[in-house]
């Protein structure tokens, strides 16, 4: 494969995923993207894909060709970066953007905030440990039911065929006007706002300090580890 360098210019919102991955709302994070900056060129959209797919692009083609014409940017990456290319992502970048409908943890958007980069994203399921006013534009979002992903009893199920309380977890549709209001705003931080965007990339660091810096982390491990390593005590008769 030929390398290719892209110069990038304006500010730059950075998201990490897998198209295969349904939690993702990709094409929502694409359309509303479009909608509120297709009349801003120095607006980019760099999707970080970690995609097994061959043919991941004509998927964001056709998603990108449903929407009208538009003068901000959208670059798709895929494969695996190594370190120095990764942090000079994460050091181009303005904003890191999630707009996942159930997340476990999301070691980038963590990475990107540990840098000091402030997120666009709902408040929802792990999010609500370290995601907030401060350090974020909050997307709104609202519980919906649904099943548990990859869960081989569900498989073929229906809303039809089942009762609503038989299998069932939750998840979170985001609002498509909300995450598109959020784009502007954050467009209009860097354009306008300095000052309150350096709080935001302050507070993101800090949050992180809190949540899982080493200090913080190492200690928890440690005594992890040392009561696993413990014998068991004898038992008594």
């Amino acid at each position: 494969a030929t390398k290719q360098s892209i110069a990038i210019e304006g500010v730059l919102f950075t998201a990490a995923m897998d198209l295969n991955d349904g939690r993702r709302n990709w094409k929502d994070l694409l359309s509303a993207f479009v909608v509120a900056h297709q009349g801003n060129p120095d607006a980019t959209l760099l999707l970080k894909l970690d995609e097994p797919n061959a043919y991941w692009w004509q998927e964001v083609y056709k998603g990108l060709a449903r929407l009208p014409r538009f003068s901000c940017r959208v670059i798709a990456v895929r494969g695996r970066m190594n370190e120095a290319e990764w942090n000079a992502l994460v050091g181009a970048s303005h904003w890191f953007v999630s707009v996942t409908k159930a997340e476990g943890l999301c070691l980038p958007m963590q990475t990107f905030m540990s840098a000091g980069r402030p997120v666009i994203s709902p408040v929802h399921s792990a999010l609500r440990d370290y995601v907030d006013e401060a350090n974020a534009l909050i997307v709104a979002s609202d519980e919906e039911a649904w099943v548990w992903p990859d869960d081989s009893e569900n498989e073929g199920w229906s809303w039809t065929q089942h009762p609503m309380d038989v299998g069932l977890t939750t998840r979170h549709r985001v609002s498509w006007s909300s995450l598109s209001a959020a784009f502007g705003t954050a467009y209009r931080l860097i354009k306008d706002e300095p000052k309150r965007y350096t709080q935001m990339s302050e507070a993101a660091r800090e949050t992180m300090q809190v949540f899982c810096s080493d200090a913080v982390v190492a200690p928890r491990l440690d005594s992890l580890l040392r009561q696993a390593i413990q014998p068991p005590a004898a038992c008594q008769h």
